[in-house]
């Protein structure tokens, strides 16, 4: 399962706090949902009072109580650090393409895609472009939808 909308929307809009509330039961993919940069994950089973304490706590810049949980610290492929263009850069990575096509599809020269990828490596904590497409993968990341 994959919530790669989450990165693309806290890529895009940071300070958005992001709360999802899915039919998807368990802890991992919870996790899942905060490492990508949500704000808490609820089960759209939660009774009313619960949505709406979460979203209220949310909003007013606290986790909701359902994102207080033991979870592990975030992984260090965590993604939700990337920026948009970062991102774009990663999925042309995933898609196999080499840095001088991405510049052409992304109207950049070939110098700013090595230093996105450069910056995307390191946040990813990864030696190199496959690595990083594979983490972006393992993550659950389908960056084309």
């Amino acid at each position: 399962m994959g919530y790669s909308g989450i990165a693309m929307l806290h890529a895009e809009r940071p300070e958005v706090p992001i709360l999802v509330v899915s039919s998807a039961e368990g802890a991992a993919v919870a996790e899942e949902a905060r490492q990508l940069g949500a704000v808490g994950f609820l089960s759209k089973d939660s009774d009313l009072g619960t949505i709406e304490a979460a979203i209220a706590r949310a909003l007013g810049g606290r986790a909701p109580a359902a994102a207080a949980s033991n979870a592990p610290e975030p992984l260090p492929q965590d993604v939700a650090g990337l920026t948009p263009t970062q991102l774009r850069v990663l999925r042309e990575v995933i898609d196999g393409k080499l840095n001088k096509q991405i510049a052409h599809d992304l109207a950049m020269s070939e110098a700013t895609v090595k230093a996105h990828m450069t910056t995307i490596m390191r946040k990813l904590g990864v030696q190199n472009r496959t690595q990083a497409a594979l983490v972006a993968r393992s993550l659950g990341l389908d960056l084309k939808h």
